[in-house]
């Protein structure tokens, strides 16, 4: 029963996202749907990430890789399921800036970056991420 509770919860408050979305809103992409966009995404290059979805990805790897510190091989399935969905979720976030995705390679430069505006316009990479263009 609860289950089903919250599963109703969470489609009305992505039914109220797109309502928001097609009107016109700005709207930041919450901490769940972050999460679902990074792994249903977790092989795309292509595209772009906004800024919010970027940093809800970076807190949940965080989070997770907190969790599981100190078990014996759970970390490193962890660090392995996460790997390829947060590089390609950085990717897409430089793509978001009109950069190339190999910008994540220099840290600090790609943490600047990553903490830049999304470029509202559409550029070589896409059209803006849905979530900042409400």
């Amino acid at each position: 029963e609860q289950a089903r509770f919250n599963e109703t919860l969470l489609v009305n408050e992505y039914s109220d996202y797109q309502k928001a979305k097609g009107r016109g809103r700005k709207v930041d992409m919450k901490f769940q749907y972050a999460v679902k966009s990074g792994f249903s995404n977790y092989a795309n290059f292509k595209g772009r990430a906004s800024r919010s979805e970027f940093w809800w990805w970076t807190l949940f790897t965080g989070i997770v890789s907190v969790a599981v510190s100190g078990f014996n091989g759970l970390d490193s399935l962890a660090s392995a399921a996460l790997f390829l969905p947060s590089i390609a979720v950085g990717c897409r976030r430089m793509h978001d800036l009109g950069r190339r995705g190999w910008w994540q390679l220099l840290p600090i430069v790609s943490f600047i970056f990553a903490c830049q505006k999304s470029s509202p316009e559409m550029n070589q990479y896409g059209p803006p991420p849905a979530p900042t263009t409400l």
